[in-house]
């Protein structure tokens, strides 16, 4: 057995199944029990623009959560996001919402372990690494306005700004800009 077999022997062992030169796995994923996940969400009004009896609610309302699961069975195993709305900024606009939100997703430390072994692996074949960034977080800023254009129609433009896109889990993805238009309709 030539060192590149080791290496792909050692990749097999991490897996469970078989690596290819090509850095595909050729068995099927291992099933485990015990899985599971907790989260704290709060949603609470922070300050209303008139009374109680506005039918449109305007003010400022606050949420926040945080999650949690296990990292030896999850791509990911904390996430903490957060972000304020408010409802009728804008004079005669009582029913439209502007919102600013922040979240950021970390990546399982085992994930980063594996990446690690693989590329270990791979270099004692004399092979480059696979993974040229080790997986780390995804974080997001986004800014949303939601406009009540009627009683049953929405329509809600969204900019984000992503960092380190999906984690950098499988490959080395640059920041990005999202926008996202959205249109809802009620019947």
């Amino acid at each position: 057995m030539d060192a590149y077999e080791g290496s792909l022997a050692a990749v097999d062992t991490l897996t469970g199944g078989a690596l290819t030169g090509a850095g595909v796995i050729t068995a099927p994923a291992r099933f485990r029990g015990g899985n599971y996940g907790v989260y704290f969400l709060a949603d609470q009004v922070l300050w209303r623009e008139i009374g109680k009896d506005d039918p449109a609610q305007q003010g400022l309302t606050g949420f926040f959560r945080v999650a949690a699961a296990p990292k030896n069975r999850n791509l990911a195993n904390f996430g903490i996001d957060g972000g304020l709305v408010y409802k009728g900024l804008i004079p005669s606009r009582d029913y439209d919402t502007l919102g600013l939100a922040a979240s950021y997703l970390e990546i399982s430390d085992e994930i980063r372990r594996a990446q690690r072994d693989v590329n270990a692996a791979f270099v004692a074949g004399g092979a480059g690494p696979l993974f040229t960034r080790i997986a780390d977080y995804e974080g997001v800023i986004e800014l949303s306005y939601k406009a009540q254009l009627t009683a049953w129609w929405t329509l809600q433009p969204s900019v984000q700004r992503v960092f380190h896109p999906g984690g950098r889990v499988q490959a080395e993805i640059p920041d990005a800009w999202a926008v996202i238009v959205q249109s809802a309709f009620r019947f």
